[in-house]
């Protein structure tokens, strides 16, 4: 049975399902005890996972949005001027919130300056847009692994079932 336990201890499956040691577990019900134990496991990791992905693709949309107002209030000559949009500073500070470089209290931009702006946010997109492919291959390995724990399961229940047949017909 130590087999089946190695991704969860035995004090974990113990606590989690509250499992009474003094009762007689069978084989089917131990099996299907830590199977279920081990699924919830993944299950909450693939969750938190979403979770992540799901909020740093909320902090992508929103670093867009950002480059989007920024290219669209340059002057013809690229200067990019926020002193008097105070909906354009809190986009700004929301962008250094968000872990741009910008220094404090600076509040116009020449055309060079406001590309090193813009290519600043760009590579934070980026950084967000390769840690989400990264979390989208970890999930798509848990749900692997998901897939593997059901077919484990079937494969140890599926003998123990036709055993319990089999002595039924013998009886009979």
């Amino acid at each position: 049975m130590t087999g089946l336990v190695s991704e969860v201890s035995q004090e974990q499956i113990i606590a989690e399902e509250n499992i009474d040691l003094q009762k007689d577990l069978c084989l089917e019900e131990l099996a299907l005890i830590i199977q279920t134990t081990r699924l919830k496991k993944i299950e909450a990791q693939l969750q938190a996972k979403i979770n992540e992905v799901k909020k740093r693709q909320a902090t992508v949309k929103e670093l867009h949005e950002i480059l989007s107002r920024i290219n669209s209030s340059c002057d013809s000559k690229g200067k990019f001027d926020i002193k008097k949009n105070p909906e354009l500073k809190k986009m700004i500070q929301r962008a250094k919130d968000l872990g741009i470089d910008i220094k404090s209290g600076k509040v116009t931009w020449n055309s060079d300056e406001k590309d090193r702006l813009v290519e600043n946010v760009r590579m934070k997109c980026e950084d967000h847009n390769s840690a989400n492919q990264m979390d989208l291959q970890d999930s798509q390995m848990m749900m692997n692994r998901r897939f593997e724990i059901y077919e484990l399961t079937k494969s140890i229940m599926k003998p123990l079932h036709d055993d319990k047949i089999n002595k039924a017909r013998k009886i009979g």
